[in-house]
């Protein structure tokens, strides 16, 4: 049985989260209140609920019970999406709810009203990326809708004791300069065996089995592969 997911807003962030759950099998419901927004979503075969998002009440009428397993804040600003993660969690202690922050400062104040995983399409850092690693959903979204191109990419590269990268220090690779990636972190098999997220001045040794996350077009990656053997 599909596993349901409401989407809250159809504008350019709410249009391409509704294709990736669609595209994973998820049953799609879109609340909207802007007329060219549900017109738009019924033009692509969504089921659409037009009402008042922020009333409880119609939320409930309209379907939002125990049944919906997630949800995703993508209106327009962050009080309207602050106000609905409050809605939302007073008629469902348990939903998952997803949301769009336009403004990090806020970021207490949404996970305070119940938000679950806040996605900034502004200031999207590699730490946020890496950890969705193994939630593969929240990743196509963030990398569909924040990061706005639908060919970039999250990698794992693992070192192999004939890569040139062994026994290298991350700088010595220029990566951004050399390849056009960001690298996200490194998960150092010979220390920790812990993931260490990259921030201006790391410059970790990088060893066999250590696998480094990077994030680009799928072209440069390859090309980096092949090079780092």
């Amino acid at each position: 049985m599909s596993r349901k997911v409401a989407i809250f807003g159809f504008n350019k962030n709410g249009q391409k989260t509704a294709e990736l759950m669609k595209l994973r099998g998820y049953k799609v419901t879109i609340f909207e209140t802007t007329e060219k927004n549900i017109n738009k979503a019924k033009e692509l075969g969504y089921k659409v609920n037009a009402l008042d998002i922020t009333n409880p009440q119609q939320l409930l009428e309209a379907g939002v019970g125990p049944k919906l397993e997630e949800a995703v804040c993508c209106l327009d600003s962050d009080p309207d999406n602050l106000f609905l993660i409050l809605t939302l969690r007073s008629v469902l202690a348990d939903l998952k709810i997803v949301s769009v922050i336009h403004s990090f400062d806020l970021h207490n104040q949404f996970l305070t009203a119940g938000a679950n995983e806040l996605i900034d399409p502004y200031t999207i850092t590699g730490r946020k990326i890496a950890r969705q690693i193994e939630r593969p959903v929240v990743a196509e979204i963030i990398e569909h809708i924040v990061l706005g191109r639908a060919d970039l990419q999250t990698a794992e590269i693992k070192i192999s004791q004939t890569s040139i990268l062994n026994n290298q220090h991350l700088k010595q690779v220029e990566l951004h300069h050399k390849f056009n990636l960001i690298v996200i972190g490194v998960l150092d098999h010979e220390v920790s065996g812990d993931f260490h997220f990259i921030h201006e001045g790391s410059n970790p040794k990088l060893d066999e089995n250590d696998v480094l996350v990077v994030l680009g077009f799928p072209e440069d990656i390859e090309k980096f592969k092949l090079w780092a053997g």
